[in-house]
């Protein structure tokens, strides 16, 4: 009899940190932080279904890379630079749901890779959550409390990108406390080379810790509707050792005309446009100086997930 398979579609977006403040080390060797995270329209893709794939492997683009691990699980990356198999977050999150959910692994997820990695936007964090979140749907799981629990375990950004809006994030990004979105306009531009989270926060310093004023203040501008200036306590950590980052805050506030920061620990800096055609205007110049770049609008969501069914199978 013919049947129609289901699968997910799901659009990761990139955040951008409004304002971050690194407040302090702990204990445990991890900073507190407290930063307005935001959803932007830059996305990556991912398909995601059940079983294995109903489609051959023979004749797409060389840059195709599959990723074979545990049987029953098949992730098939392209688009921009991601680890294969096991190495890619994407992977890991699969695992991580079934074995939370005790189900037998049996999924194929298709990525495509937009979001650049090493630029404080989030891309890894919002794979993960687009794969915790399209297994959920597949699955027919309802317990939001144990996706969130496995979210946590896989990096402090993922909870975000569960939620729905903006949020204040506080501690290591665990504390999370919904924002409404704003609708902007903004560019980026990806500083070279990349900068990891690890060597990032080994720059700071106790003289980079500040009491998380500036967040709060931020958040409370946002849920009236208005983004605050960006701000960023990595940029001070880490002008010594990049100062073309610092450099690149100042092009794009006077190609924009409006305000810029970095986002994440970097290297991606963004900018603030007054409207769309400022925006194009800014990216167009930055794009042939050689970076890359991207412009558009500001996102109401980090993820959309919608569920849809293939044509009749025999």
């Amino acid at each position: 009899m013919p049947r129609r398979e289901p699968y997910v579609l799901v659009e990761c977006r990139a955040k951008l940190n409004l304002v971050l403040e690194i407040v302090g080390k702990r204990p445990d060797g991890y900073h507190d932080l407290a930063t307005v995270m935001h959803p932007v329209g830059l996305e990556s893709r991912l398909l995601q279904e059940l079983g294995l794939p109903a489609f051959p492997v023979a004749g797409l683009a060389d840059s195709l890379r599959i990723g074979l691990g545990k049987p029953g699980i098949r992730l098939r990356a392209w688009g921009l630079p991601s680890p294969p198999g096991k190495e890619n977050v994407a992977y890991r999150a699969a695992e991580a749901f079934y074995e939370m959910a005790g189900l037998e692994p049996r999924a194929t997820l298709e990525l495509h890779k937009a979001i650049p990695s090493e630029g404080g936007l989030g891309g890894g964090s919002a794979d993960a959550a687009g794969v915790l979140r399209g297994l959920a749907t597949l699955h027919y799981w309802t317990d939001e409390e144990a996706l969130r629990e496995v979210a946590r375990s896989l990096g402090a950004d993922v909870p975000f990108f569960l939620g729905s809006g903006a949020a204040l994030a506080e501690g290591i990004g665990e504390r999370l406390s919904p924002l409404p979105a704003a609708d902007f306009a903004v560019v980026l531009a990806l500083g070279t080379p990349g900068v990891g989270t690890k060597w990032a926060y080994s720059q700071v310093k106790p003289k980079h810790y500040t009491d998380g004023s500036r967040a709060q203040a931020a958040a409370e501008l946002l849920s009236q509707g208005q983004v605050a200036e960006p701000w960023n306590g990595f940029v001070p950590a880490l002008a010594r050792e990049r100062p073309d980052l610092v450099a690149l805050i100042e092009r794009m506030t006077k190609l924009t005309g409006g305000p810029a920061g970095l986002t994440g620990s970097g290297a991606c800096v963004f900018g603030l446009a007054p409207d769309d055609s400022a925006a194009w205007r800014a990216e167009a110049v930055l794009r042939q100086q050689g970076y890359w770049t991207w412009s558009g609008r500001s996102a109401s969501e980090p993820l959309t997930v919608s569920l849809q069914y293939t044509a009749e199978r025999p």
